[in-house]
Parts: structure tokens; sequence; C-alpha cells
């Protein structure tokens, strides 16, 4: 685990960026998701997050953004970070040490990601939240396809997306009232919470 570490680029390389998406487009691509599944004569197995119609749009935009033509069969990945509270049994309001750091990925070509419908995309993401506690009672090992393959990744083929709406950072009152939002600190990458309104 050290070694992978000290091989890794720095964090200084990669892009930060925070984004908000408009409700309208987060209500279009759930009415579609919605729509897509109920065409078929069967229920919607579950929802379409927000989470996941923002993280599907986000990846389709920057995989078609990034890649040429000719590289429909590279790897497109998405990495987002995974709340695990609730896959090893911590009390409700716990909020320490329950993100998996390493976060899960959906690992897909550039082609399926540019030219796939977004419902084909939140069916992916489904897919790889649904595989959360299979993930945690793996042990890794050399011999996995899996592992290796997610320790390949190069990371300009990778968008990392986060999503602090259900952490509960923004519940704590400090005395002044709840924050008005709970950001990133980019300088030295540690969280704080702006306070006031």
């Amino acid at each position: 685990m050290a070694a992978s570490r000290a091989c890794d680029p720095p964090l200084d390389d990669l892009v930060f960026l925070d984004i908000t998406v408009r409700s309208s487009l987060i209500n279009r691509v759930r009415a579609e998701y919605d729509l897509v599944h109920s065409s078929h004569g069967r229920p919607s197995p579950s929802s379409c997050t927000t989470f996941e119609a923002v993280a599907a749009v986000l990846w389709q935009c920057r995989t078609r953004a990034i890649t040429s033509p000719s590289s429909s069969s590279s790897p497109a990945v998405l990495s987002f970070a995974v709340n695990i509270r609730k896959h090893v049994g911590a009390d409700d309001g716990y909020y320490g040490n329950g993100i998996a750091a390493t976060g899960q990925k959906v690992i897909s070509t550039v082609g399926a990601v540019t030219n796939g419908s977004v419902v084909d995309i939140i069916k992916a993401i489904k897919d790889a939240k649904d595989g959360i506690p299979d993930m945690l009672k793996r042990v890794p090992s050399s011999s996995d396809p899996s592992s290796s393959q997610q320790q390949l990744v190069d990371r300009y083929s990778m968008l990392a997306v986060s999503s602090w709406r259900n952490l509960g950072l923004d519940k704590p009152d400090f005395g002044s009232g709840n924050p008005a939002r709970a950001v990133k600190q980019q300088a030295d990458q540690k969280a704080r919470a702006q306070m006031g309104k």
C-alpha cells in the first residue's frame, strides 16, 4: 500500500472545481430515467437520485469534452466517495471513519459514455453503488482482475465526483446557527465550514 502511494502523482496536478447544477436539469434527467423504466412495463427498481443524475451528466459532458473520436475504446472512469456507514452497522449520527477514501469506480469506455444514453450511465452508477457491500467484503489480491484494473486507471481519464449533501456537515450549531455552506478548503486540502448566512 505504501509503495503504491509513493508512486501516485501529487494531488497538486489535479483540478478541483465546484459546480452548481440547476434543479431543472436534474428533474429532466430523473423524469427521463423514470420514463424509460415505465415504458418497458416494469416499475423502476429505485428512483434516480440527485447524485446519480448529476454524476451521469457531468461524466458524459466531461468525457465528450476531453476525448477525440479515435479514443472510443479508451477507458472512461467515474470515481466517487462512498458512505459505508449503513453497510458496516454504524449508528445514526456517527460521522467518523464512515467514508471509503478509495471510493467506488465505474469503468466504461469513452464511446459508451459519450454516445450512450444518460439512463444507461445512471444504471452503471447504480450498479457500482449496489456493489459496495461486496467491495467491503473483498480482500484485494494481485490476481483479482477488477483490483488491478482499478489501480491502472489513468487519472486524466478519470472524473472524481463528491457530494457532501447527505454527510450532515451542515447540521452542527457552533453558537451562531447552522453553517450556510460546508466547503473544501483548496489550499491545504482540509474541510472547513463557512459560518453565517
